[in-house]
């Protein structure tokens, strides 16, 4: 996991403010000398009973809506050498923006300075990994009785047969009082940057994307 240039091995520290599930449609293989962002993109819409349809700065929008796009659809995906995979083309992940303040050191997590200051991080879970989280945040609420931006988060990467890898997703610890009157007033901030369009051209793109943090400070 890398974090700002920043490695953090396997594993880090995360407060996670926003969850937004996301469709996004890449045109062509994958070149990692020329990374681009999607010409199609899509956010779950606030209004539950709405279809999910391309977003309106969308480049080339594929469909009118995302549920009946023939690139949403199993058997639709492109391996890299061109040929047809299982998956689908466009992929469904969960756009997370989350604060990172710190590193695990001999195995516990280490906060580096206050919550308030840390920046925002846009995390793209892959959809091989978002019922990982759907489960944890179910758990996380069955068990502790708060939701994601109330706890430490531990994430990490594992090894995986079938995927290459997988994101994981453990509980760590409640946040304290002053911790959580920190993290707070950056819920609409982070709900704001999570929503945000894709830069269809991307040029030196770390592993882990940073949002745009405010200056503004909150009590």
């Amino acid at each position: 996991i890398n974090v700002g240039g920043t490695s953090h091995g396997n594993a880090a520290p995360v407060v996670v403010l926003a969850s937004i599930p996301t469709n996004t449609y890449y045109q062509g293989v994958y070149d990692q000398a020329n990374p681009t962002g999607p010409v199609c993109f899509a956010f779950a819409p606030e209004d539950k009973d709405a279809p999910m349809v391309p977003h309106k700065d969308s480049v080339k929008p594929q469909h009118a809506d995302c549920a009946t796009c023939p690139h949403n659809q199993f058997g639709s995906a492109v391996r890299q050498d061109g040929s047809k995979g299982a998956g689908k083309a466009c992929k469904n992940v969960e756009r997370l923006i989350a604060l990172v303040p710190g590193v695990y050191k001999d195995g516990k997590p280490q906060i580096n300075g206050s919550l308030d200051d840390a920046p925002m991080w846009t995390i793209p879970v892959p959809p091989t990994s978002t019922r990982n989280w759907a489960g944890y945040v179910v758990g996380t609420a069955s068990l502790v009785k708060r939701p994601p931006f109330g706890v430490l988060t531990r994430m990490s990467t594992a090894p995986d047969p079938k995927y290459q890898f997988v994101v994981e997703f453990g509980l760590e610890r409640n946040l304290t009082a002053e911790e959580y009157g920190q993290v707070r007033g950056r819920i609409a901030e982070a709900n704001a940057l999570g929503r945000a369009p894709y830069l269809t051209v991307l040029k030196d793109t770390p592993a882990l994307a940073p949002a745009a943090k405010s200056k503004r400070k909150y009590a």
